[in-house]
């Protein structure tokens, strides 16, 4: 059974936007928060500390890309940063 994977954020950078959308992620922003609706490739996991988790994708060759995203949650979703980062 595959489950919707949902992001509410309120601060996204660009290059984190773009590379979730080159993965056909879904992104509506409004009122100052984007919705994220992860495509079913996504690989989400808990980063370092609580507060983190990871978005990642597979390559070709079944490895992790080099590029990741990072989610840093907060309580008042306005306040969650999502990032790119390298491996």
């Amino acid at each position: 059974m595959n489950t919707a994977k949902v992001i509410t954020s309120g601060n996204i950078s660009e290059e984190a936007q773009a590379w979730l959308l080159s993965h056909e992620c879904t992104i509506e922003t409004s009122l100052g928060l984007s919705i994220i609706l992860l495509s079913i490739e996504a690989e989400v996991e808990r980063g370092q500390y609580d507060h983190e988790y990871t978005i990642a994708f597979y390559d070709e060759e079944g490895e992790y890309e080099p590029t990741y995203a990072v989610v840093y949650l907060e309580i008042d979703a306005y306040e969650t940063r999502i990032s790119l980062e390298r491996r």
